[in-house]
This record gives structure tokens, C-alpha cells and sequence, in this order.
């Protein structure tokens, strides 16, 4: 009986980085960022501008496949996750 199992994980990244001091400038709402960033840890975010999420799926795959040596033949299934 086959087990599946993670072997590898790779990301790609949007290519523009905001941060929370970045959105405290865009964005006056009042909403406290210091005290997300201390409950939650999140200091920056990185969005695309010229890929959709596929895209950077496809590229996070190449670069796993390169990255590891791997026969993407042999791949019986890849795990996309977005967030």
C-alpha cells in the first residue's frame, strides 16, 4: 500500500512588499497595525501586481522541480495552497 507524503514545499512571493508602516500611510482607519503585528507577526505582505495566482503557482512548481531534481513525471499530485 503507497503512503503519501510531503517531500517538498516551495512558495514564490509577490513581487511588492508592504509593510505595516506602509499601510498605516495608505490606510487611516484607525486600525491598531502595532498591536496586530504583536498578537499576530505579521510585519509585511508581498502582492502582485503582474500575476495572478496561478501564475505564481506554476513558477513556485518550476522552481521546486529545479530546486530538487525532480521528473515531474513521476509526480502523481502537486498541493496548491493560498492564503
Amino acid at each position: 500500500m503507497s503512503v503519501a507524503s510531503i517531500k517538498f514545499i516551495e512558495y514564490v512571493l509577490g513581487e511588492k512588499k508592504i509593510t505595516n508602516n506602509d499601510l498605516k500611510t495608505i490606510n487611516s482607519n484607525g486600525y491598531d497595525l502595532d498591536k496586530f503585528e504583536k498578537k499576530v507577526g505579521i510585519k509585511n505582505r508581498f502582492i502582485s501586481e503582474k500575476f495572478t495566482t496561478l501564475d505564481l503557482a506554476y513558477h513556485a512548481a518550476e522552481k521546486l522541480f529545479e530546486s530538487n531534481n525532480i521528473d515531474k513525471n513521476k509526480i502523481d499530485f502537486l498541493i496548491f495552497c493560498t492564503q
